[in-house]
């Protein structure tokens, strides 16, 4: 859960830091869509059984269930952020990236993880 934090924390973060620029309130600004993907990523993984000790067991289910969930949350994470910021549109960008981007380091981080530890008990 703390690896899927830190994705959540460096999408959020990041995005912030390459939008607005030497914001002096980088965190504070970043915590709408960091606490929006985290928060909705927490219910959605736990509801699904992302860390559930017999799929991080198996690479194969792990990446299965963090896509699923992934799917979930990913267009809920969108609506609710766009609903918190009080936005009337969606960028197409801005939907790319977070599906893609998010999506990609949660399956490596899971995936990698769920490898290792598969390797580790051989």
């Amino acid at each position: 859960m703390l690896g899927d934090a830190v994705i959540f924390g460096f999408f959020a973060i990041g995005g912030r830091e390459t939008h607005a620029a030497g914001d002096a309130n980088l965190i504070v600004n970043a915590l709408p869509t960091l606490l929006t993907f985290l928060l909705i990523w927490i219910a959605v993984a736990r509801l699904i059984g992302v860390w559930r000790a017999e799929v991080i067991a198996h690479p194969r289910q792990a990446l299965a269930r963090t896509l699923i969930a992934w799917v979930v949350v990913g267009p809920i994470g969108l609506m609710v952020r766009a609903v918190i910021l009080s936005r009337t549109a969606i960028p197409l960008p801005f939907i790319l990236v977070t599906l893609g981007l998010n999506g990609a380091l949660l399956l490596l981080w899971h995936g990698g993880y769920s490898w290792w530890r598969a390797r580790r008990s051989v």
